[in-house]
């Protein structure tokens, strides 16, 4: 109904030769959503700290990466808050750090990358622990910075994931860029009561943000899909129809 929670899920694949951006509609924000998303599913899961991520991937023996950029809002909301920045400010400043590696060496390469990490990032990273162990039961957990320092202590595991590969992100940013079409419009959507609405929404957005992440403009995509797909029979048909395949991208490159 129109009253009730509703949530959007969103999947960035980040296969550079096929990128696809899939959404998912759900009444439900249960880790049973997860599960079915990713059932046979098999590499690296970046995500936030969501409880129901970690059963998943524990289940699924997924390995599972954490999300920086949740843990850098964290502190820099508290150091906002504190004008005199303190501990807040300390732990902004060695996730900085982090990602400053991560500007400097991210052109060269995913190899030159895991390289740079197992130079400078886990250097960082040393310090920053042994920094968050001397300083985490010095505040109020329920604090600004005590959330801050909670979170980064609890998701630590998953947080350092990073430094095993040059492949994956220091964060789930794409996912979260993704998704903000979605965001962007949702007071628009209170009132939809219709669930199949919610479900065709995320089938277009899934079309139109996989084009986008291929480097396909959207409409002539659409256009193509729409005219060619009520007449297709065979799996390959149907993969020549995918944005990145040969077919798609002379069809394209032709109009």
């Amino acid at each position: 109904t129109a009253q009730s929670k509703s949530f959007m899920w969103v999947m960035v694949g980040l296969d550079p030769k096929k990128k696809a951006v899939i959404f998912e509609y759900s009444p439900s924000r249960s880790a049973e959503v997860a599960l079915g998303l990713l059932e046979g599913f098999k590499g690296t899961l970046v995500s936030d700290g969501y409880a129901g991520y970690k059963s998943v991937a524990s289940g699924l023996d997924i390995r599972h990466a954490g999300c920086w950029d949740h843990s850098r809002r964290y502190f820099e909301k508290a150091a906002k808050a504190l004008k005199s920045g303190g501990l807040a400010a300390e732990g902004l400043q060695y996730i900085q750090m982090l990602y400053s590696v991560e500007r400097r060496y991210k052109a060269s390469g995913p190899k030159q990358l895991y390289i740079a990490r197992n130079l400078y990032t886990r250097s960082i990273l040393r310090h920053l622990r042994q920094w968050l162990d001397r300083n985490i039961n010095k505040i109020p957990p329920k604090s600004g910075t005590g959330k801050a320092l909670n979170y980064l202590f609890n998701e630590w595991n998953n947080l350092v994931v990073f430094l095993e590969d040059g492949h994956i992100p220091i964060s789930n940013e794409k996912a979260e860029n993704a998704i903000r079409p979605f965001v962007i419009g949702r007071k628009a959507w209170l009132f939809s009561a219709s669930t199949q609405g919610a479900h065709a929404s995320a089938a277009i957005y899934s079309l139109v943000e996989t084009a986008k992440a291929n480097g396909i403009e959207p409409h002539a995509y659409l256009e193509r899909i729409f005219t060619d797909l009520p007449n297709v029979s065979t799996i390959e048909e149907i993969e020549n129809l995918l944005p990145w395949s040969n077919s798609m991208r002379i069809y394209l490159k032709g109009k």
